[in-house]
């Protein structure tokens, strides 16, 4: 019953970030329905775009491929095993390949390309299930085993790469995207309020949940089977950021920086670097130097603002030797990138960040297929002042922690674990508290309370860690993994990108959270104290020394508010009685950019679903 029925749709030149896509149906599934889910998203691998299908058309797998490691056909996917009977689509990049594959093949295995991710296939007939443990790197992948009738599913440790899920008593899908489900399921789409509130509160949308019912990300750190026959869907945690302090750990760590690097820039195409001048980026770029691999860096200024960094990140590549290119971007492009990400993102991040990637990842992709980022390293190493007191005290850290805990403890009831998560969700992302939520989107308020707010971050809060390294996971795991790397894949996907993140390698990660603290890392001055020491002597003191600045979109009171105005007013939202009118008024009479911002980004998102959504269940 099992025939490998390998069909190229389309091969064109481009590159990007690979997409995939399976699919099993209780009844035969047509084959151009599902070739037009996959066209959903070929921007994310124009290189090649190829599927599976089962004799009996009710199990697909579809893959459009970005060629990175081995870019011969011989890399395309699906992918299969010596026997045939066992079949991947995979997104992303297996780190230490190299090393599994030598084990492997020493076990008997036979390869028959030099791709990373193949070694997944041969690393599940060997070791099984336990096989994830096995696998350093950034990924999402679909396995589907034919002797045991049941899929194999698996998202990476932080979250790098997305997936997302969709399950009724007929089929499931699974996809890098949202777009390919919504084409297969061919229904009327139910937008969640769930969903809505999270994006207005605390700008996204947290795993488990998505904007729409019924469609689903899996968790970073997760893994799960499906079994055909009784439709059983079961899924697990296999990591997640260590929870206590180690203290007999001993590590290079600057060694182990210097070994991250050298496995990311294993490329078969060039490899860039996003550099902003800070210790993050400026540590990939010495670090590039010193392994005799050195990486062109690119920056993002913005036209007349003090907070342009093209000059600081100029002394970095001309003290190191790197050739460096710059994108200027100024007050006239916010509107068209506002246009352009909403008409584009399938779930929005309301982070005006979003735009800033989408600029450079686009520069980018004139010239290179892969980039290095510094994402990562203000949570690993302890860069934003949230982490630790301006009054270099950990006591004075503390006290702020568990005053605003107790706050949350006595007005929501919750327990001092619960108010803390309150506390550190109102210091990091929130837009709109739950209170001006209630006020402009009613229904809310019987739907979602505090206790939804916190509920898919209570499993990254450790007690057991003192609070620094207790805010540096929690930093890991909500802000940078559910918004920074969400909306980088976004933004770098339009643009046919990949983008490689060594500061969330799990070895870097877990040695950093359970570190022993330094009472040096609580003076701002001190903060990232490895990165300074890694970089001290090697590159100039301007850099060693700047203040830490954000990486957002600058210039937002430049909004034209009274034009965008009558298009909230207009909106889905609106017409839907889900927004208060007069509370919109409010907002923008106050010039209120950030929430003017949502209200526009989500008004003009909506648009593209409208005519899909069933508007009954309100």
């Amino acid at each position: 019953m099992f025939h490998s029925c390998l069909i190229k749709i389309i091969n064109k030149i481009g590159n990007s970030v690979c997409g995939i896509l399976a699919v099993y149906t209780k009844t035969e599934l047509e084959k151009n329905k599902f070739e037009q889910a996959l066209k959903k998203i070929e921007h994310r691998g124009p290189d090649n775009t190829s599927y599976w299908n089962s004799t009996d058309k009710k199990v697909f797998m579809g893959h459009t491929r970005l060629s990175i490691i081995d870019i011969s056909r011989d890399g395309n996917q699906p992918m299969f095993n010596e026997t045939k009977d066992i079949v991947l689509v995979c997104n992303g990049e297996i780190y230490n390949f190299k090393s599994l594959r030598e084990n492997l093949v020493e076990k008997g295995h036979k390869f028959k390309s030099k791709s990373d991710s193949e070694v997944i296939l041969h690393a599940y007939e060997e070791w099984g299930d336990d096989f994830i443990d096995k696998l350093e790197g950034m990924f999402a992948f679909v396995l589907w085993d034919e002797k045991k009738e049941r899929f194999i599913f698996a998202r990476d440790g932080i979250g790098i790469k997305p997936l997302y899920y969709y399950k009724d008593d007929n089929s499931i899908i699974f996809s890098s995207e949202l777009d390919p489900i919504i084409e297969l399921t061919n229904q009327k789409l139910k937008l969640s309020i769930k969903g809505l509130s999270y994006l207005l509160s605390i700008c996204h949308v947290p795993a488990p949940y998505t904007i729409w019912e019924n469609i689903y990300k899996l968790e970073p750190g997760h893994m799960g089977v499906f079994y055909k026959k009784d439709m059983i869907f079961k899924k697990k945690e296999y990591w997640s950021p260590a929870s206590k302090i180690n203290y007999k750990s001993k590590l290079d760590v600057e060694q182990l920086i210097k070994k991250i690097v050298d496995e990311q820039l294993t490329s078969d195409v060039p490899v860039g670097l996003f550099l902003s001048g800070g210790l993050d980026s400026t540590s990939l770029a010495y670090a590039s130097t010193l392994i005799n691999k050195k990486i062109n860096p690119l920056t993002l200024g913005f036209k007349n603002t003090p907070l342009d960094e093209v000059s600081i990140a100029k002394e970095v590549t001309d003290k190191l030797g790197l050739n460096h290119q710059v994108k200027i971007l100024s007050v006239d492009d916010i509107n068209f990138l506002i246009e352009k990400c909403s008409s584009k993102i399938d779930e929005p991040i309301l982070f005006s960040s979003l735009m800033v990637t989408e600029a450079i990842s686009k520069k980018a992709n004139e010239k290179y297929k892969t980039m290095l980022s510094g994402t990562g390293g203000d949570e690993v190493f302890g860069g934003y002042g949230w982490q630790k007191s301006k009054f270099a005290s950990i006591y004075i850290n503390k006290a702020y922690f568990e005053f605003k805990s107790l706050f949350y403890m006595i007005k929501e009831r919750l327990s001092f674990s619960d108010s803390f998560l309150m506390s550190y969700l109102k210091r990091t992302c929130t837009r709109f508290t739950l209170y001006k939520l209630y006020k402009l989107m009613p229904k809310s308020k019987n739907i979602f309370n505090s206790g939804d707010l916190i509920k898919p971050f209570k499993k990254y809060y450790s007690k057991d860690l003192p609070i620094m390294r207790r805010i540096q996971k929690l930093d890991a795991m909500i802000f940078c993994s559910s918004i920074n790397l969400s909306l980088m894949d976004k933004a770098s996907m339009w643009n046919s990108l990949e983008v490689r993140v060594p500061f969330l390698d799990r070895r870097l990660v877990d040695y950093c959270i359970s570190h022993p603290i330094n009472k040096n890392e609580y003076s701002e001055k001190n903060s990232k104290s490895i990165l300074r020491k890694f970089l001290k002597g090697n590159i100039p003191n301007d850099v060693l020394n700047m203040k830490k600045r954000g990486f957002r979109m600058l210039n937002m009171e430049y909004l034209d508010f009274e034009r965008y105005k009558e298009e909230v007013f207009n909106s889905y939202f609106v017409k839907n009685n889900l927004w208060n009118k007069d509370y919109i008024n409010k907002i923008f009479s106050k010039r209120d950019s950030a929430k003017i911002y949502s209200l526009i980004f989500l008004s003009k998102w909506i648009k593209k679903y409208e005519l899909k959504i069933c508007d009954e269940q309100y």
